[in-house]
């Protein structure tokens, strides 16, 4: 009976805290810029798709084209952390739940984890918000290390989890629109566009995706997203 108090009460700060941070996002509704100047922080340039064709995109990226999912709605399987986490179970062990990476977060990507194994160990919850390439405000304020002291370059080059792309679900495949904005979105020019008959659908770079989400955030897909993020079990190296 006390755990199951003791769970209950912190259920409700947490829906409380939710609440907050909801009213403070819908006040920020651009924290996830979709701006073509974001993109340019690599110098990998987004005319990968100049040869139109998969097997020419996947002999210029050579690290491999990301497979399309035939899925309606999916979710990743790994939680997703920030980058100098290394990795959930990590920082799991690390983490005290003081909740000070979740309250610096710009876009309310962090938020805690209600469950009985880990209440209140944050995680990036990558649906509607993203993870800004260059912020890395939440290893600045961590106390623990459970998220690793890293600059913005250090953060370009770790891949927290990779893109994968729902056909079903993308409005440029289901109908007449022409959308481009997960393309658009793109910090690092991971996402072209195939042309295929009078449809262009997106090809993703997984060798370059670090799994920041900012497709995610700006897919036009509703109520469920085109693309989503599969998290890494142990964050990879571009």
């Amino acid at each position: 009976m006390k755990y199951l108090m003791c769970f209950i009460i912190a259920s409700m700060c947490v829906l409380l805290l939710s609440l907050q941070r909801r009213a403070k996002r819908d006040a920020d509704k651009d924290a996830c810029p979709t701006d073509t100047g974001r993109r340019r922080f690599f110098s990998l340039s987004t005319n990968v798709a100049s040869n139109r064709t998969v097997e020419g995109i996947r002999e210029r990226v050579k690290s491999g084209v990301a497979i399309i999912e035939n899925k309606q709605n999916a979710h990743s399987r790994n939680p997703i952390v920030p980058a100098g986490a290394v990795s959930y179970d990590l920082f799991s062990k690390k983490c005290n739940a003081c909740q000070r990476c979740v309250e610096v977060c710009p876009t309310h990507a962090l938020q805690p984890k209600i469950s009985m194994d880990s209440l209140m160990i944050p995680q990036l919850i990558l649906t509607q918000n993203c993870c800004l390439w260059d912020c890395t405000k939440c290893n600045d304020v961590c106390p623990t290390d459970a998220l690793q002291k890293i600059t913005v370059e250090e953060k370009t080059d770790i891949k927290i989890g990779r893109a994968v792309w729902l056909q079903k679900n993308c409005i440029a495949m289901t109908d007449e629109t022409a959308c481009n904005a997960c393309e658009i979105a793109c910090p690092n020019g991971s996402i072209s566009m195939l042309q295929n008959g009078r449809k262009r659908f997106p090809i993703i770079n997984e060798g370059n995706c670090i799994g920041c989400g900012m497709c995610v955030a700006a897919c036009k897909a509703a109520p469920i997203k085109a693309i989503y993020v599969e998290g890494f079990a142990e964050h990879q190296a571009i």
